[in-house]
């Protein structure tokens, strides 16, 4: 699979639900962003780190929640589009606290959410920490964009009845923020499982490590 098969799904995509208006100024915004690959790996991290005897459906969740975040923006809802953002790093986050027993958490409690993650990174190394550090100022400028961004809104009627007004700036925003929301999720996920990745068919776990950052150790 390659960015030009992804871009050709989405275009024939759009063309079936009559949405297509505006693809010729969509389609180099997304190349342009970079974002088709990591959503393509963090797909593959999830069925690497997913069986029966083990389903991480929060690993799932993250995956629907950024490959959303690309449909809506792509749509022109582009707070829903951040809102599916901001759930796919809380994911993460959840991903991470999880993989440190010794770190006692509320999943409810989102105001102590980085605060336990900083725990759970800090038993991993210095990146793991910057990592998460990272993500802490993006969930930020998420939330902000949510609750002061624009209300753009979709009827969905068995098909797309109404398209918000096509914005270039906003779509590169969300492109952007889902590249770097896919960034974090992928290390993280290779933090957690690190084991499973890369006992992984080598083309398969050379792929998800090119996403990894370089000498971020994983969970012991």
């Amino acid at each position: 699979m390659s960015d030009e098969n992804d871009l050709q799904a989405i275009g024939d995509y759009l063309s079936e639900i009559d949405c297509a208006e505006h693809w010729d100024r969509i389609r180099p915004i997304l190349k342009g962003a970079k974002v088709l690959q990591p959503l393509r790996r963090m797909v593959l991290i999830a069925d690497l780190v997913t069986s029966e005897e083990a389903p991480e459906e929060l690993s799932v969740e993250v995956v629907s929640d950024l490959s959303t975040s690309v449909v809506l923006g792509i749509l022109g809802a582009y707070k829903p589009a951040m809102m599916a953002l901001r759930s796919a790093t809380e994911n993460s986050v959840r991903v991470l606290i999880a993989s440190d027993r010794k770190v006692e958490w509320n999943p409810l409690d989102i105001r102590r959410m980085f605060r336990a993650a900083i725990s759970a990174a800090t038993t991993v190394d210095k990146k793991a920490v910057e990592l998460v550090e990272a993500a802490r100022v993006q969930y930020r400028w998420l939330c902000s964009f949510v609750h002061t961004g624009g209300k753009e809104q979709m009827v969905l009627e068995g098909r797309l009845r109404q398209v918000p007004k096509f914005d270039a700036a906003k779509l590169a925003e969300v492109l952007m923020a889902t590249a770097s929301a896919a960034h974090f999720a992928t290390n993280v996920l290779f933090i957690a499982h690190a084991p499973k990745i890369r006992g992984a068919h080598a083309e398969s776990r050379d792929f998800v490590l090119d996403g990894v950052l370089k000498r971020i150790k994983a969970r012991k």
